[in-house]
């Protein structure tokens, strides 16, 4: 139901969110605008989300828990080209949620 969870952009909504967003109810997609702003400067910053994903990465590192778990899973997954992965994606879903929202 959520298509490719690989790409950045694209957004899941409920009847009610499209029916808020439509009637405006209170000045609800000023508000909205308003909010994301908000979360921008702060904990949805770029800087932020990306020190959280890196101190996560880090932490998994520390205990050696990827090739552990490629052993386990058979899997030969690279940290640094996961990291990089994300790292990515993480900038270009906020671009497109920046255009959305802003």
């Amino acid at each position: 139901p959520y298509g490719n969870l690989f790409h950045h952009s694209g957004e899941v909504t409920n009847g009610f969110f499209n029916r808020l967003v439509a009637l405006d109810p209170e000045n609800f997609n000023t508000r909205l605008k308003l909010r994301w702003q908000e979360l921008r400067s702060g904990q949805f910053s770029g800087g932020n989300l990306l020190a959280v994903f890196s101190s996560n990465f880090d932490e998994l590192d520390d205990y050696g828990i990827i090739p552990y778990e490629n052993e386990i899973w058979q899997n030969d997954l690279v940290p640094e080209l996961e990291q990089d992965f994300i790292e990515t994606w993480i900038q270009n879903r906020l671009i497109y949620l920046d255009g959305i929202y802003q």
